[in-house]
């Protein structure tokens, strides 16, 4: 394919630009990760008040994590279309129809 041959229809679509919600979701998951692996690495040499602090930084971005999916595949999302429906409608009877 060349730069002035246009796409196939069949090609699959290009992958959309990170948005906020991806570096959030994607900072969450590497801070989760550094938490347990500092926590796996030092474990002989962490105090005990070390621990419990990296473990609650830890639980937070899990929080975060568990956040993220309730958001896209919970109650939020349903939301988040309902309003995208009233929206839609509201936009069709701006035209003065009740």
């Amino acid at each position: 394919m060349t730069p002035d041959t246009p796409p196939s229809p069949h090609a699959p679509p290009p992958p959309p630009p990170l948005t906020r919600a991806d570096i959030m979701v994607v900072g969450a998951v590497l801070g989760l990760v550094a938490c347990l692996v500092s926590l796996i690495w030092f474990r002989t040499g962490l105090p005990g008040e070390a621990v419990g602090i990296i473990s609650t930084i830890a639980g937070i971005f899990g929080a975060c994590l568990r956040d993220a999916f309730q958001f896209e595949f919970g109650s939020s999302r349903g939301s988040r279309e309902k309003d995208n429906v009233i929206g839609n409608l509201a936009a069709r009877n701006e035209g003065g129809a009740p």
